[in-house]
């Protein structure tokens, strides 16, 4: 829709061609987009959509050329994201946990777990994500259990599986004794159960629910790595990209409202209250409507594509964006901010949809609906009051996000800790 910024240009990488990464996906993103109104409507999970899209590459679009990718920059792929999340947005939610994979990889570059999980990707293989649990308290009640001849025991269960139905493989965050361990686990392995039965109202189709681990047997090598007491690594770029994903999925989502609405606009020949065949086209108040949609998008689209150029500025020089008061901010400060704003003007453009018409516009057959739930959903994600506050706590006590984020959960963790050896017979 808009024209290519600067930051697309990223010195010292080695870039994929944009016009052929376009001429490569955007058919696809078309045919993505003639059947989402159907698959919406009789809740048709998306299979072979996804199948098409990991055939044409988009698995590996990030990457490395040298490890069988496109070698695409960060902007380059979000810019992608959003056209596919244009096209659906459950379709762009399901890649989440794989490209979160591939980013947390190349930042951690670590060769061994390059060379044995890369090819698996540029073959074609998915990655779904089964990191959080539906249960009372906070916590992680999947664990491992060490075998004697070697490998790993994974019992337990997890919600908001995101994608795990598509997948061939799954990130899941485990506990062994006091560390956590992020471990991948075959979908198809005896012992996984995946069930289809999120119920969210919005972005319906990702596969976001239940799944189970009843002693699943895990090679050695299939454990990625451990992380304990300092928290996560490259925590702060993580929950940056984490949240950035979303971001440019509601760009894409405010670019399909726009599209649908002036297409449901030009279809129209009469105007409330006004007889005969009118024009609502040339309507002041529709065109008002429409040109504070354009500017929404406009707004978000911006603001996701700067935010791209400061998180690939800061895989390629591991520094961070200088801020307006000349201190040294951490790169999810500025994403954090950016979620404060796109999430109301998201949610805004998706009531306005239903300003261009009259009754007719709330049809299921349009499912224009499906836009504000989608934007709902996925503005419920990482809760914009936490993150707001955490800024505050920023600019006032200079407490970086990731580090407060950290100490209460240790904070958590220990008490926790204490009230099960309290609880223990003497």
């Amino acid at each position: 829709m808009y024209e290519m910024y600067n930051i697309m240009t990223v010195s010292n990488i080695q870039e994929a061609n944009w016009s052929s990464l376009l001429a490569r996906f955007q058919p696809i993103f078309n045919d993505i987009e003639r059947g989402a109104v159907e698959r919406e409507i009789h809740r048709q999970l998306p299979f072979e959509q996804v199948k098409q899209l990991l055939d044409a590459g988009f698995g590996r679009v990030r990457i490395p050329v040298d490890r069988g990718g496109f070698g695409a920059s960060l902007p380059q792929y979000l810019l992608l994201l959003t056209a596919l999340a244009k096209a659906d947005s459950n379709i762009a939610q399901i890649f989440r946990a794989h490209s979160a994979f591939i980013e947390a990889e190349l930042l951690q570059n670590n060769v061994e777990i390059q060379e044995r999980w890369f090819p698996i990707l540029v073959q074609g293989g998915f990655i779904g994500a089964a990191m959080s649990e539906k249960i009372a308290a906070t916590d992680v009640t999947v664990y491992l259990e060490k075998k004697e001849e070697g490998g790993w025991i994974l019992n337990g269960k997890k919600y908001y599986s995101t994608g795990t139905l598509y997948a061939d493989w799954m990130t899941v965050y485990a506990k062994y004794e006091n560390e956590l361990a992020i471990v991948m686990v075959q979908t198809t392995a005896q012992g996984v159960t995946r069930l289809d039965d999120w119920d969210g109202f919005g972005q319906r189709l990702t596969g976001s629910g239940t799944t189970i681990y009843d002693h699943v047997d895990i090679p050695e090598h299939h454990l990625i790595r451990f992380f304990g007491k300092d928290g996560m690594p490259s925590g702060e770029f993580m929950a940056a990209y984490f949240q950035l994903y979303h971001l440019a999925t509601l760009a894409g989502i405010v670019q399909a409202e726009l599209r649908d609405a002036i297409a449901y606009t030009l279809s129209r020949t009469r105007t409330f209250r006004v007889p005969g065949e009118t024009s609502p086209r040339q309507d002041p108040l529709v065109q008002r409507i429409i040109g504070r949609i354009s500017s929404i998008a406009y707004a978000i689209d911006a603001i996701v594509r700067q935010n791209a150029g400061s998180l690939e500025q800061y895989i390629q020089g591991q520094h961070r964006p200088i801020g307006v008061s000349n201190v040294e901010e951490p790169i999810d400060v500025r994403v954090y901010q950016a979620q404060q704003i796109i999430l109301g003007l998201a949610q805004e453009a998706s009531g306005l949809i239903f300003e261009v018409g009259g009754a007719s516009s709330v049809s299921r057959k349009l499912q224009l609906d499906r836009h504000w739930r989608n934007v709902r959903t996925l503005a419920s994600h990482n809760p914009a009051s936490q993150r707001e506050q955490a800024l505050g706590n920023f600019y006032l006590n200079n407490v970086e996000p990731t580090v407060a984020l950290h100490v209460l959960q240790q904070a958590v963790t220990e008490k926790l800790q204490v009230k099960e050896s309290v609880s223990l017979p003497s």
